[in-house]
């Protein structure tokens, strides 16, 4: 009996946390759709389907929004308030990212546009620059339509995998693109879903057709 009580009691608080956290992420990100999530030191980055761009300051508890101009539903910035700074930034492509990697002082922003990314060296959210946003047409990006960003924590490397033109990588030490793979040098297909190194300084491609490494 005691056992039976003790899962019920268990469940329950679950429940509760799941409600209360749930309502937290709604109000601070505008979307419960979250694609990606990456931190460094005590800062904590989530990128979401249609609801922009959070960046959560987890040593002073402070949010803040980095959300694209939309005429018809973000149109000012009062919609700041005391618990989340809004800042409207026509730089940036969408407010639906896939996905989201930090590599020293750039916070990269991948979506179906191509690749926003973020120079977070000033300590304001305000004073954030942006690098000129890259896609297929301006840069070395294989396709516009970003599914992952991952950085080789051996190196200053980040891994871009995409949904029809494999990875394409940009080295952070050299400021350029500096590689890049698909079906016709060695990867199963040119679909990439997700990246992983591992701690032996083997990357894992995961594609629709499996495993490569």
């Amino acid at each position: 009996m005691r056992g039976r009580l003790l899962v019920l009691l268990m469940s329950l608080l679950c429940l509760w946390g799941s409600a209360v956290f749930g309502q937290e992420w709604y109000v601070r990100v505008n979307s419960d759709d979250i694609n990606g999530i990456a931190g460094e030191y005590e800062s904590l980055w989530a990128v979401t389907n249609g609801g922009g761009t959070l960046l959560w300051d987890m040593a002073g508890d402070e949010l803040c929004k980095f959300l694209k101009t939309q005429p018809d539903l973000y149109s000012d910035e009062n919609w700041s308030s005391d618990d989340v700074l809004v800042l409207l930034r026509d730089e940036l492509l969408t407010n639906s990212f896939t996905s989201v990697a930090i590599a020293d002082d750039a916070v990269w922003l991948g979506c179906n546009q191509g690749i926003n990314v973020i120079d977070t060296s000033e300590p304001a959210p305000a004073d954030f620059a942006f690098w000129p946003a890259m896609n297929s047409a301006n840069s070395a990006l294989p396709s516009d339509l970003v599914t992952t960003i991952v950085v080789d924590p051996n190196s200053d490397e980040v891994w871009i995998g995409t949904q029809d033109g494999g990875i394409a990588i940009y080295d952070m030490g050299v400021g350029d693109w500096t590689g890049s793979y698909d079906s016709s040098n060695g990867l199963n297909s040119d679909c990439v879903n997700t990246i992983y190194f591992d701690t032996h300084n083997r990357v894992f491609i995961g594609t629709d057709a499996g495993v490569s490494c």
